[in-house]
């Protein structure tokens, strides 16, 4: 497929207005359909939240947020390169990165939908302009607001700038020039955020890394050896003991930056309801399909190696599809890469990427709702071959015996048990059961086969059984 890029050439400054020459540049680089535009708009965007800010949170999708945010074409190819970077800066949506489980997804979903920034990744001559302003933001106080300046910005302007400045979104970066001084503007950042821990986290600076210099990323490894990883992959399990990818976070936030974060979302979603702050140890599918705890440890990912992994939640297992909301406990934003606990008042529970959990509206929430899928908890219950009562057989008859539960899936999953006993013989009744703990003690009155069945619930259903046979014999029966 042939690429088509834009070259913006600075021109003469007449009547006060920067006029740049726009050509489109095959890959192999022949000049067609030269064209003349005059960036006369000095000025960044004003948009809806910077003058009313309250109609701005009023807007519940994801979709009309951008919308409400864009600018037409052809005035952001009116714009500046000054006036586009203040733009980008002040954009407010700049909280996405936090939200999405990939930051960098965040910044390609900006891109697609914002005119001012698609504009500024596709001049070739922007690079002056974005890093000048780049190298001049700083975060003075993290529960500071963004100043006219443009300079100090919010934590969440911050992190979301160092992500979009890289080469990966804005080729104009990739000359050794602009390298040069990207890398320079990188590791000043980083020394700074290393010498005040206490503010910043060692997470703050990995989006920098890539652009960094060896020594600066070799100084990263030298002082947090142990942490220079983000995660640790492991295997855990599923209802009804399916293997499982999870992710363990090696570091978090500071509590500056969770107060920050925290503080940015309920500013953004005042009709939401805070539940519990940001983290990095645990995502939306993790809290939705594994653990909805503040003590959940591990992050997990919708998709691994190109499969996804989370249809082993409801594909023959604890959960299992249903066509609407009624009736559902969980939700799947196939398009949006979200999941969310769908409550008995309709509205629903989710953790949004590394950003607080929330109590919110379907749609009032940074993800797309389009191809959502629901579960309920499934309606028929499943004989699962990895959960059984483990103990002796046989057993000497009139004498108690412990059984416990086994599975090998977190405990957290299935707590509720129900044990019963099929007594196989002519006279049967002959025995006693005793739940104790995580298990039961049996008494077998008299010799024969037993059938012990054992049984277990999600929310007072029934969802897995097994059965096993137990044989009673005499003490003297050798």
């Amino acid at each position: 497929m042939k690429k088509i890029f834009y070259v913006f050439v600075l021109g003469a400054v007449v009547m006060g207005c920067q006029k740049e020459n726009v050509s489109e540049v095959s890959d192999a680089g022949n000049s067609i359909n030269e064209q003349v535009v005059e960036a006369t708009i000095t000025e960044p965007v004003t948009y809806l939240a910077d003058t009313d800010f309250d109609s701005w949170t009023s807007i519940a999708s994801i979709e009309d947020r951008f919308e409400a945010c864009n600018i037409p074409e052809s005035e952001a190819r009116s714009m500046t390169d000054e006036a586009l970077m203040k733009s980008v800066i002040n954009y407010p949506l700049n909280y996405l990165i936090f939200a999405y489980n990939n930051p960098e997804d965040a910044v390609r979903k900006v891109i697609e939908n914002s005119n001012v920034h698609k504009e500024l990744v596709r001049r070739a001559g922007s690079a002056d302009a974005i890093l000048d302003a780049f190298a001049s933001t700083t975060v003075s106080d993290m529960e500071s607001m963004r100043t006219k300046d443009y300079c100090n910005v919010t934590y969440s302007d911050e992190i979301f700038l160092d992500y979009f400045v890289n080469p990966e979104f804005i080729p104009a970066l990739e000359s050794k020039e602009a390298s040069v001084t990207l890398q320079s503007i990188a590791d000043k950042k980083i020394e700074a955020r290393l010498a005040n821990e206490e503010v910043y986290s060692l997470r703050s600076i990995s989006p920098l890394i890539s652009v960094a210099s060896d020594k600066v990323v070799k100084a990263v490894a030298e002082k947090q050896p142990m942490r220079a990883a983000a995660y640790t992959r492991k295997t855990s399990k599923t209802p009804f003991g399916k293997d499982i990818v999870v992710y363990s976070a090696n570091s978090d936030f500071s509590s500056s930056e969770r107060k920050s974060i925290d503080n940015t979302y309920k500013r953004s979603y005042p009709s939401a309801t805070f539940v519990s702050s940001a983290t990095k140890k645990y995502n939306c599918h993790s809290y939705a399909w594994f653990w909805d705890s503040s003590y959940n440890p591990f992050w997990i990912d919708a998709y691994e190696n190109g499969s996804l992994q989370l249809s082993k939640f409801w594909t023959n297992a604890l959960f299992e599809s249903c066509s609407s909301a009624t009736g559902a406990k969980r939700a799947y934003y196939s398009t949006g890469d979200h999941s969310a606990i769908v409550r008995p008042d309709g509205k629903f529970i989710s953790k949004w990427g590394q950003a607080p959990v929330m109590i919110h509206d379907k749609n009032y929430c940074p993800y797309s709702t389009s191809g959502i899928q629901y579960f309920k908890v499934r309606s028929s219950s499943m004989y699962v071959n990895n959960y059984h009562l483990d103990g002796p057989s046989p057993i000497i008859v009139n004498t108690s015996q412990y059984y416990y539960y086994e599975h090998d899936w977190p405990d957290h999953f299935l707590t509720d048990h129900t044990v019963e006993v099929e007594d196989m013989q002519s006279t049967p009744g002959k025995f006693s059961l005793e739940t104790f703990g995580s298990g039961c003690y049996l008494t077998c009155g008299q010799t024969g086969a037993y059938r012990v069945f054992v049984r277990s619930y999600y929310e007072g259903q029934e969802v897995a059984f097994n059965s096993q046979y137990i044989i009673s014999i005499g003490a003297d029966w050798r």
